[in-house]
């Protein structure tokens, strides 16, 4: 939807009419005393303005022309939906989308005041305000640019969406993050769990029932992690509510002919992971349901999700639940993750003859605007890095993840991007000696496939 903006004036003010435009509160994206950028075509906007409310203006390249209180409110937030219309810190729009012109004014002091204090009132009070948490002091002094996505993207536009609870965002969070070890990140969501509702006894939950799918090692981590946040915390150590094991008299076996080679290993699935810890009462089916998927995604076990999005339908996981699921972890373990995990799951929806959009992804389709918006029309494209340069990274995190899909997608942008195959054929012997000889010989064997499919000789 284009956006409403009036035209460069001393005190041009940037907003959505609640009469005319009305949106809920935890919308509300943000307040501030910035730098913004009008059109080139000042003329042809200051010409449409006398044409009334919503007259849409093609946009090109915006430069810098005054300094202004805005107010914008959007699912996406700023340099998100927008960033093709009017864009923050030295950025210019680089397409010719529309917007929306409504008739500039002048306000004096008295009214700015007003207005200024009632719009910070109002996002105060906003659910899309509280959730929004300040970063760890330092933690993007290094790299400001991933600031910036922190704040737009991740607490600005994904915690905000409406398809998931915060409490259910807050328990696959924590639970990714356990699974890809992520200590920090772990401290700091598992302090926002209980913030969003999340009970002691829930918490240890999630870290036994992870622990399943990502190893003991991670719920190790994750134990003295939570240990030292109820510390903190001036909680008690042992969680109120939590019980022990009871293990089940003659389960009924869920898997009884799996793993027959291994029969240790098949007690243990259906015995204690089945029979034990999916029906222990601290966390619901649906909850167990979720985390699962949620670490299946970022652990990109295609087989696990696939069985796992079945069962979570099966749980009372809604299709619309399982797309947002995959989209909230694409942003803790990347968008290969998400990538894959949206394939699976629209093979799951179409197997069990559930709609799905027509979209590049139709398992989690907001993906399809993520990585236009963000990953393509955003990072590719910045002055920093060259896009060969992007290519390096890209192949050298998807080969040492054992990402074949994407890999291969990026050994051929890579080629397009004027790496020669002597080139990543010495990135790949790099990768291993980091990463293990396994995802090495995977990415050998992708590459070569890859400089076949192309009619290229293979690298001396």
């Amino acid at each position: 939807m284009p956006m409403a903006i009036s035209a460069p004036n001393e005190y041009a003010t940037i907003l959505r009419f609640f009469m005319l435009c009305p949106i809920p509160l935890h919308q509300l994206m943000g307040l501030a005393y910035n730098s913004i950028y009008s059109i080139d075509r000042y003329q042809e906007l200051k010409t449409a303005l006398f044409c009334g409310y919503n007259k849409p203006i093609p946009v090109r390249k915006g430069q810098r022309k005054n300094t202004a209180w805005y107010f914008y409110a959007g699912p996406f937030g700023l340099n998100a939906s927008i960033s093709n219309v009017l864009v923050k810190n030295n950025r210019t729009t680089t397409r010719g989308e529309q917007i929306m012109l409504i008739p500039e004014f002048t306000l004096n002091l008295q009214v700015r005041v007003w207005l200024m204090t009632t719009l910070a009132a109002l996002l105060v009070c906003s659910a899309a305000f509280a959730q929004q948490p300040p970063p760890p002091p330092g933690a993007y002094d290094a790299a400001p640019y991933l600031g910036q996505i922190r704040n737009t993207y991740v607490y600005g536009d994904i915690w905000e969406r409406p398809g998931l609870s915060a409490r259910d965002r807050s328990m696959i969070t924590v639970a990714v993050n356990q699974a890809t070890y992520a200590t920090n990140e772990l401290r700091l969501h598992m302090g926002r769990a209980l913030d969003n509702g999340i009970t002691q006894a829930e918490l240890t939950e999630i870290i036994a029932h992870t622990l399943w799918y990502s190893g003991f090692p991670t719920g190790v981590n994750a134990a003295r992690v939570a240990a030292q946040v109820f510390e903190e915390r001036g909680l008690s150590a042992i969680p109120p509510g939590a019980s022990s094991r009871q293990p089940p008299v003659n389960p009924e076996l869920e898997f009884p002919e799996a793993y027959s080679q291994t029969p240790y290993l098949r007690d243990l699935l259906n015995q204690v992971l089945y029979a034990e810890t999916w029906t222990r009462e601290e966390l619901s089916p649906r909850d167990r349901s979720m985390i699962t998927v949620a670490v299946g995604t970022a652990l990109y076990a295609s087989s696990e999700v696939r069985y796992h999005i079945g069962r979570a339908l099966d749980n009372g996981v809604t299709q619309e639940e399982i797309s947002e699921i995959i989209t909230h972890v694409t942003f803790y373990s990347g968008f290969p993750t998400g990538v894959n995990a949206s394939r699976v799951a629209a093979e799951v929806f179409e197997a069990r003859g559930l709609a799905i959009g027509d979209s590049r992804f139709p398992g989690a389709p907001y993906l399809d605007e993520l990585i236009s918006g963000l990953v393509y029309g955003e990072t590719w494209p910045r002055n920093q890095l060259s896009e060969r340069d992007r290519s390096l990274a890209t192949i050298a995190v998807t080969l040492a993840n054992y990402q074949t899909d994407q890999l291969r997608v990026h050994l051929g942008r890579g080629l397009d991007n004027g790496l020669t195959t002597q080139e990543i054929s010495e990135l790949i012997a790099q990768v291993t000696l980091y990463a293990g000889f396994p995802p090495g010989v995977n990415g050998s064997r992708t590459f070569a496939e890859v400089l076949q499919e192309r009619g290229l000789p293979l690298p001396d």
